[in-house]
Formats: C-alpha cells, structure tokens, sequence
C-alpha cells in the first residue's frame, strides 16, 4: 500500500485503486432531419421487427431521438454554446429545397469491432440519400468543417452487440421541409436540445 497524494490524515489507498480524474463534460452538436408524426408508427414497427427477427438486446432509439444526422462534432460542454451561436447563423444563411428521404435496407454499422461490441443498427437508402448527403455537405462547408459531414445518411434504430447482415426492407421515406441544430448532452439522459429550426422550402 502507499499513502495517495489526494488522500486525508490516516488515509491510505491501494496500489491501482486511486481515484481517477473526472473525464470532461461533453456535448453532440449536429444538424439533422428529424421524421414527421405520422411516419414514426413505419420506423418503429421495423425496428420491432429486427428485435425480433435478429433478438436483439439492446438500447432501442426513443422516438424523440429519431433522426437522420447531416453535418455533427463531438464537443466539450463548455465549448458548446459558442459553436452553437457559429451554427445558427450558417444555418439561417442556408437556402434549399425540401429534402426527399427514403430507406430500403436494414443492417449494422458494425465496420472492424470487436466481438460483443455495441454498434448501431441502422437503416439506410439504396440510392444513398443525395439531397441529405448535398444538404449536409453545405452545411459542412459553410462550418468549415468539411470532415464533419455524414457521409452515409442513415436513421439509428437501436444500439446492439448483435450484428444485423444488411438485407432490404419495406421502403420508410418522408419528405423533409426542414432541418433542425441538436444538441445532445451526453450522458445526462435528458431529451435532445434543440436549437433552431429552419425551413427547407418547396
């Protein structure tokens, strides 16, 4: 045993068990497409379905998480307020046509990870999503953060360890008329933040 630099009078700490220093507070900060009302009933029903299909076990999406991210970064929670105001003013500059979304394929972002690692199951569009794909890189280099756009739009379902192959679905799709700034702050279980909304007109 050995006395800990942080530890009182009379304490003593264990070899390896020292406390460990708090890890930072941190924030999601993205733009995205969220799905109407009446399309939310068709997302959940396939998400149900790979639960059942594949026995999936883990963390089902909540609906008001529902979305399909455009441009995001991952940024420290004291840092996060002065590139949200960066982000409303890009956004408000932003001038496209509504956004047409479709999705046809179910599967796993699973990509290199090891065995029993969480990855988010997803779905996907055959043809790619092009107007989310072009809507997110102009937002990404209005941000001068080209990197940080998506370059796959997807939806996330759920979050599981159990690989699901990708294979075709019946069609979920929606036109978007506006997209939306998120904030998510990781880790508080709190809903998502929005920011801003700004229309994507016709």
């Amino acid at each position: 045993m050995r006395k800990s630099k942080g530890a009182g009078a009379g304490q003593m700490m264990l070899a390896g068990f020292e406390p460990q220093p708090e890890q930072a507070e941190r924030d999601d900060l993205f733009f995205a497409l969220q799905p109407p009302a009446d399309v939310i009933p068709a997302i959940m029903a396939a998400a149900r379905a790979l639960h059942i299909e594949y026995r999936l076990s883990g963390r089902m999406q909540r609906t008001d998480r529902l979305h399909v991210s455009l441009w995001g970064v991952k940024i420290a929670a004291d840092q996060s307020d002065v590139l949200a105001t960066d982000a409303v003013r890009v956004a408000a500059q932003i001038r496209r046509t509504a956004v047409d979304l479709s999705f046809e394929r179910a599967l796993s972002f699973a990509g290199r990870k090891p065995p029993g690692a969480v990855s988010p199951v997803v779905l996907r569009g055959e043809c790619g999503n092009a107007g989310a794909a072009n809507l997110g890189a102009a937002l990404a280099a209005a941000m001068g953060r080209p990197s940080a756009a998506v370059a796959t739009p997807h939806l996330t379902l759920a979050y599981d360890a159990q690989v699901v192959p990708e294979h075709a679905i019946e069609p979920i799709g929606w036109s978007a008329h506006e997209f939306v700034l998120i904030r998510n702050r990781v880790g508080s279980g709190c809903p998502y933040e929005i920011l801003g909304r700004w229309p994507l007109c016709d």
